[in-house]
């Protein structure tokens, strides 16, 4: 009983720090209010998404000072004033410094601490908790969206980022004191052996880099414009807002699903297999006009929508997992963070090229193509080196 009471408050914390994918809808607001361009509204969320990968980076220094109640209560409040000064802005380097900083640094601290502290608290069924970590942060995208697109209506963002705000604190307020009332503790990698991997263990975390990276891309770049995207394709608006919901929840679909396909599977399997989802997928939303088959130009899109949130998913779960296995939990939590920053360099130029590129242009299929031909360098990757 104690145990699931730790790994709720875990799932729960990643559950709304999940929020920061709706991002999307928050773009049309930002637009207007602040009279900013599709490509300066967007680097918000590249610039919140690497300082949430610094976090990650660095973050195993902090989880070595404090207690688990402690982390998630520096949680609570860097989120809280990050959204609540984001929400008063009035100038778009202020929602650089309140969204993409603040927020985006907390966010990183405290889904990577819930991802390594629930992978020890499961034991050898490290794999079904971090998937569920890690889906359950997308479900925070799916729930947020549907309440980012209501509250965004009645008061535009500002009532959108307390409402955020308000959520995350209380949860991660409660998510405190449940790890200090079950005593719930950190395990920690000693200080000797920090540096001691091999020469094969170096090559394959430049290798998991590579591929992370390039795979992560196609995600990073449609759960930051999913919405214009489907809007663009000349969706009417309510149609348009069930498009981050159909990526974050392809993205619970192929989170949840890691738990069982790791324990099937070889890791080079799997992640060869989502990799081609996330093609196939692209290429589906890439397509500027007509059909295939019975499918709608509109119903391809939704279905290319959805495979690369499945894709995306699975491959953002799979591998704290392969990290776990190959290098041990103790060590998890830095060569993980390692590895992370290729997602935080793709997240980083992603959704901010392709906003650039849709001001230049004003479409979306140069960024699908480029996100097309990343993917495939991902594939033939893990075809020859894996």
């Amino acid at each position: 009983m104690e145990k699931t009471k730790k790994l709720v408050a875990c799932i729960a914390v990643s559950t709304v720090l999940g929020s920061i994918h709706a991002f999307s809808v928050l773009i049309p607001d930002w637009e207007t209010s602040l009279a900013q361009s599709r490509g300066s509204v967007s680097f918000v969320y590249s610039l919140s998404l690497g300082f949430l990968t610094l976090a990650v980076l660095f973050g195993h220094h902090l989880f070595r000072l404090l207690t688990p109640a402690q982390i998630f209560i520096l949680v609570a409040a860097g989120s809280g004033a990050g959204l609540l000064l984001a929400a008063s802005a009035t100038s778009i380097l202020t929602v650089y410094i309140a969204y993409g900083v603040l927020f985006g640094t907390a966010n990183g601290i405290g889904y990577g601490y819930a991802l390594q502290l629930a992978g020890q608290i499961a034991g050898k069924r490290h794999a079904v908790s971090m998937s569920l970590v890690t889906a359950f942060y997308a479900v925070g995208a799916v729930g947020a969206s549907p309440v980012f697109q209501f509250t965004s209506g009645i008061g535009g963002n500002k009532l959108t980022l307390i409402t955020a705000a308000t959520i995350i604190f209380i949860v991660c307020v409660i998510a405190s004191i449940t790890t200090a009332i079950t005593k719930t503790t950190f395990e920690s990698e000693p200080a000797g052996t920090v540096k001691a991997i091999s020469a094969s263990q170096r090559q394959l975390r430049l290798m998991l880099w590579l591929v992370y990276g390039t795979a992560v891309t196609a995600g990073l770049m449609v759960i930051g414009h999913a919405y214009p995207i489907l809007h663009a394709k000349h969706a009417a608006t309510e149609n348009a807002a069930i498009a981050p919901m159909l990526v974050a929840m392809g993205n619970i679909i192929g989170g949840l699903s890691i738990g069982y396909f790791a324990q099937k599977f070889s890791h080079k399997t799997v992640l060869l297999a989502f990799s081609v989802l996330s093609f196939c997928g692209l290429i589906m939303v890439a397509i500027p006009a007509g059909n295939l088959f019975f499918l709608t130009l509109f119903g391809l899109t939704l279905i290319g929508l959805t495979l690369i949130g499945l894709g995306y998913g699975a491959i953002i779960a799979i591998y704290p997992v392969v990290v776990a296995d190959r290098y041990g939990k103790q060590s998890s939590a830095r060569i993980y963070g390692q590895i992370f920053t290729a997602w935080g360099l793709a997240g980083l130029i992603a959704p901010t090229l392709s906003g650039i590129l849709f001001d230049v242009s004003g479409t979306y299929t140069f960024s699908l193509l480029l996100a097309v031909a990343l993917c495939v360098v991902s594939i033939l990757v893990i075809l020859r080196r894996f």
